[in-house]
C-alpha cells in the first residue's frame, strides 16, 4: 500500500519523509480506527483514508512532522477518529459522545436520565453545523483547521459555527435545558 501513497507523490523529499511518517504512525492509526469500528475492513479503509488527507494536505503534514511529534501525533490521530466516524456514521451506526465532553445542565432533571435525549437532539442537527460545532467545542479546532478538514472556507465554517451554536441552543432550552454560564 505505501508503493501506491508514493506514486502520489512527485518530490524524492517528500516521499522520503512520508514513508517515514507511513512506518511510524500506520499502526497507531490503526489501533485508533479499529478502536472505534470495531471491524478489520473499516479500520483498514480508514486508514487509506487518513493517508489520502495527510497526503493531501501534505505541506501542512510536512511542517507539524518536522516541528515536534507532539503537534503532529495529536493532528494525525484526531485525522482518524474523524475519518473512523464518518465511515460509521455513512453506514447510520455511529458511537458515543466522549465521556469528558462538556454537557449542558438540565433544570430539575437528572443529567444522566436525560443524556440520550441531548444526545440525540445534538445527533439530529443538520450535518453540516453538528460537525463544525463537533471539532470546535469538542475537539477545539481553529476555524482554519476544521474549514481544512472540511474543505470550506474559514469564514464559512465561522457562520456555521454560530449558526449551529444558536441552533444547539434553542433546542437544548426548549428541552429545558440552559447553560448555566456556559458557552454554548
Amino acid at each position: 500500500m505505501l508503493a501506491l501513497y508514493l506514486s502520489m507523490l512527485e518530490d524524492d523529499g517528500d516521499k522520503a519523509i512520508f514513508t517515514e511518517i507511513y512506518e511510524q504512525y500506520e499502526r497507531k492509526i490503526y489501533a485508533v480506527a479499529m478502536h472505534l469500528t470495531s471491524s478489520a475492513p473499516k479500520a483498514e479503509d480508514a486508514v487509506h483514508d487518513t493517508m489520502i488527507k495527510v497526503i493531501k494536505h501534505f505541506d501542512d503534514a510536512k511542517k507539524l512532522f518536522r516541528k515536534s511529534c507532539d503537534e503532529f501525533d495529536p493532528w494525525i490521530v484526531t485525522i482518524t477518529k474523524n475519518t473512523a466516524l464518518d465511515i460509521l456514521r455513512k453506514e447510520g451506526r455511529t458511537t458515543e459522545m466522549a465521556e469528558d465532553w462538556d454537557m449542558p445542565v438540565p433544570d430539575n432533571v437528572h443529567p444522566e436520565s436525560e443524556f440520550r435525549a441531548l444526545v440525540g437532539e445534538i445527533r439530529g442537527m443538520p450535518e453540516k453545523y453538528r460537525r463544525v460545532l463537533e471539532l470546535r467545542l469538542v475537539l477545539e479546532w481553529s476555524f482554519d483547521e476544521i474549514g481544512r478538514e472540511l474543505d470550506i472556507a474559514e469564514n464559512t465554517a465561522r457562520t456555521r459555527f454560530q449558526r449551529g451554536r444558536i441552533m444547539l441552543r434553542e433546542r437544548l432550552e426548549a428541552m429545558g435545558y440552559n447553560d448555566k454560564g456556559r458557552v454554548l
